[in-house]
C-alpha cells in the first residue's frame, strides 16, 4: 500500500493516469480506495485483504469477498442481489476513512440460502 499512491502521483504528474488499476491482495484498501478515488478519480480493484470472519476461515457460507461494494454509490450487494443496508461512514484506527455495511435483518433472517 506503501507505494500506490507515490505511483499515482507519478502517473498523473507524467499524464499517463487510467481511471482503473487492477492491484494484488497486499496493496489494496478500502482506505487506500477512498484515497484514490477523491485524489485522482482512480478506481482500485483488488481483493482488499484476508477474510478473517468464520464463513472465511472455514470456507462456508458467504465470505467478504463474496458481496460488491460500489463505492462511489456508496452500495453494498449480497450474492442474492439484496442492497438494502445501512452505509455507516467513520474513522478507523489511523483516523482514515472506513465505511461499514449493515443489511437489515428483514432481508437477511428470511433468505434462503442463509445458514441457521
Amino acid at each position: 500500500m506503501e507505494l500506490t499512491e507515490p505511483t499515482e502521483v507519478g502517473l498523473a504528474a507524467a499524464g499517463l493516469m487510467a481511471d482503473e488499476h487492477f492491484l494484488d491482495r497486499g496493496y489494496v484498501s478500502a482506505a487506500l480506495q477512498a484515497i484514490s478515488r477523491a485524489a485522482h478519480s482512480v478506481e482500485l480493484n483488488g481483493l482488499i485483504h484476508e477474510d478473517v470472519t468464520w464463513q472465511g476461515r472455514a470456507g462456508e457460507g458467504f465470505d467478504v469477498n463474496s458481496f460488491t461494494i460500489d463505492w462511489g454509490a456508496r452500495q453494498l450487494t449480497c450474492p442474492q442481489g439484496h442492497s438494502k443496508f445501512r452505509w455507516k461512514p467513520h474513522r478507523g484506527r489511523l483516523s482514515l476513512p472506513e465505511s461499514d455495511g449493515f443489511f437489515s435483518p428483514q432481508y437477511w433472517l428470511p433468505c434462503p440460502v442463509r445458514e441457521p
